[in-house]
């Protein structure tokens, strides 16, 4: 029995959660939970943002249920919050980088 095999999106939403909690200093289940701490909260909206932009085929609705369960319009409002600050496109860079999301 090996790993049951997500959806790539769904790995590509993983793959830039973990890249954003180690950049923003928190943890996965943090970004993924309820807290509202700033620090947290600035971090899951660049990951619904860069997964909206990043993530073909993943839908607002399934990025936002990626991030805890969320409603589509938090995706839909991070990346309008993110699009063009300077912070954004060089996270933006890197996340590109990833082996995951390349492979979409």
């Amino acid at each position: 029995g090996g790993r049951v095999r997500l959806h790539p999106e769904t790995e590509a939403i993983r793959a830039i959660t973990r890249l954003v909690a180690k950049i923003a200093g928190v943890e996965v289940p943090d970004i993924l939970g309820t807290s509202r701490a700033r620090k947290v909260t600035v971090a899951r909206s660049l990951v619904a943002a860069l997964c909206v932009d990043l993530v073909r085929g993943a839908t607002t609705t399934t990025i936002a249920h990626s991030l805890g369960g969320r409603h589509h319009s938090f995706a839909v409002r991070a990346a309008q919050a993110w699009t063009g600050k300077a912070r954004y496109a060089g996270v933006k860079l890197l996340a590109t980088k990833l082996e995951e999301v390349k492979a979409l």
